[in-house]
């Protein structure tokens, strides 16, 4: 499935990437990039291509985790709603970071309207997406 998302999310066929990611998802592939909440919503993108890992941010913000009660009213002007492992490029190929500034990148063109997407300051190899 890897091969064929990255196909379709490279040529601009976002959707029908998103529709394969979900098929694969319910016949048990992708099982480890379901969000787990410990204690906000996180995704591991460790292992993904940079194509698949966009493709599984879009599948995630197209149904965004549910705050509970407690944490709005916490929240002053924005709330981390996600947490993204990316990693930091450590095991890539020159020891450069793929997938963060992908994902980086995908939220600026894509998302800047909703959410804001920075580096935990804490570990770089996450980023954290608040709303807006």
């Amino acid at each position: 499935y890897s091969a064929t998302i990255s196909a379709c999310e490279l040529s601009g066929r976002t959707l029908e990437a998103l529709s394969l990611f979900r098929t694969a998802q319910s016949e048990g592939h992708f099982q480890s990039v379901t969000i787990k909440y410990v204690p906000e919503a996180q995704v591991d993108l460790h292992d993904l291509s940079a194509s698949v890992a966009r493709t599984v941010v879009r599948s995630i913000l197209q149904e965004p985790p549910v705050l509970s009660e407690k944490d709005h009213h916490k929240a002053k002007s924005s709330v981390i709603v996600l947490e993204i492992i990316t990693g930091r490029g450590l095991h890539s190929q020159d020891g450069e970071a793929v997938l963060k500034p992908a994902i980086l990148t995908l939220f600026q063109k894509e998302y800047a309207h909703k959410y804001t997407c920075r580096v935990n300051k804490k570990n770089p190899g996450r980023l954290l997406v608040s709303t807006i």
